[in-house]
């Protein structure tokens, strides 16, 4: 389903969640700190009311996006900014397991949004396609669907990312498997990996619902999601 946009300014840009009418009410993107007039006019355009972006206070630039009303939940909460190593499967479930409230409560303010949300992280891969993962389960959308989204990201990456990943783990002098292990978690976005976050959100909590449910989100939020209902409330 996904509906891939090209917004001047940023990049891994997409619809994620559409209503039954056909129209989008969740997109997914990385970040808007370089967003160009003809991309935020896109956003406005296709009825974005709400920005909710992920990321640590240490990676924002805070851009002026008039129209737009941007919440920051950021998720990691390191002090030195994002994790630099270690796998996707051993991020996504920290996230899963120390920052269920934060993801509960990105996913509501997505839910009370006025209008469709867009939800980024950095580059719209991890954070972003976790929360975004959830919020569709939540909402009903089937698991192909939503592993089939989260694999896009990869070939979303600009050439520019990887050079500059690369010079990044150049300079810091990993060995040899460390370095293409964090090239995998800055460049790559296999299904597996959030396949097997979602198995444990199905095992500990009955599914995404339950789990948001679990970390704070209303029920009442839980019920609109996706609809266009608590807008309208």
């Amino acid at each position: 389903m996904a509906d891939i946009l090209d917004l001047p300014g940023t990049f891994n840009t997409r619809v994620a969640g559409t209503r039954a009418d056909g129209r989008p009410w969740l997109l997914r993107s990385a970040h808007l700190d370089r967003l160009q007039t003809s991309g935020h006019r896109r956003l406005l355009h296709l009825g974005v009311t709400t920005v909710v972006d992920l990321r640590d206070p240490s990676e924002r630039l805070s851009p002026r996006l008039p129209g737009l009303e941007v919440h920051h939940v950021p998720l990691y909460q390191f002090p030195d900014g994002p994790p630099q190593t270690g796998t996707l499967p051993e991020i996504c479930s920290f996230l899963l397991n120390e920052r269920g409230g934060a993801i509960a409560e990105a996913a509501q303010t997505v839910d009370e949004a006025p209008g469709p949300a867009l939800v980024h992280c950095a580059i719209g891969k991890d954070r972003t396609g976790l929360v975004t993962a959830l919020l569709r389960r939540a909402s009903g959308d089937a698991l192909p669907a939503v592993l089939k989204d989260y694999a896009l990201s990869a070939g979303q990456l600009p050439e520019e990312h990887h050079r500059t990943v690369l010079a990044t783990l150049t300079r810091r002098g990993l060995d040899e498997q460390d370095h293409r292990s964090a090239f995998a978690v800055h460049t790559t976005s296999p299904n597996d990996a959030l396949a097997a976050t979602l198995q444990t959100v199905e095992t500990l909590y009955g599914g995404a619902s339950g789990y948001l449910r679990h970390h704070g989100m209303s029920e009442e939020a839980l019920i609109t999601l996706g609809t266009g209902a608590a807008a309208c409330s």
